[in-house]
């Protein structure tokens, strides 16, 4: 009886282990697709007026943000960029961002529009 219970107890591990394993690579092959379908328009130019929000273990998503693109020192950042939505408008707005030395600009959000009026492309 025990030894029947042990290999029942076996199987439900590396069944466990291979559930695990399938949820993890989905989340690695989701990664880029979150971040890349978030952003609803383009950076046209510079992006100026570049002020820190917070460093390092102030950043409040620095746990997800090390899991989901690596080690850094993280920083949450905004700035002023001239943008073009999908609808070929340009837009003045505040952005705002998180990066890291080596690893570049994640995650930029609009995050509210600049003055009036607006260009067509």
């Amino acid at each position: 009886m025990l030894a029947t219970e042990a290999k029942a107890l076996e199987n439900i591990q590396a069944t466990i282990r291979e559930y695990l394993t399938a949820v993890k690579e989905f989340r690695e092959l989701l990664a880029p697709l979150a971040s890349s379908t978030m952003q609803s328009f383009d950076i046209v130019g510079e992006i100026t007026d570049i002020e820190t929000i917070a460093v390092g273990q102030s950043v409040k998503d620095s746990a997800r943000l090390r899991k989901q693109y690596g080690p850094g020192r993280w920083r949450n950042l905004k700035g002023i960029a001239m943008i073009r939505l999908k609808t070929g408008r340009i837009r003045k707005a505040e952005v705002h961002w998180y990066e890291a030395n080596g690893l570049g600009r994640k995650e930029i959000k609009r995050k509210r529009y600049l003055g009036g009026t607006y260009e067509n492309a």
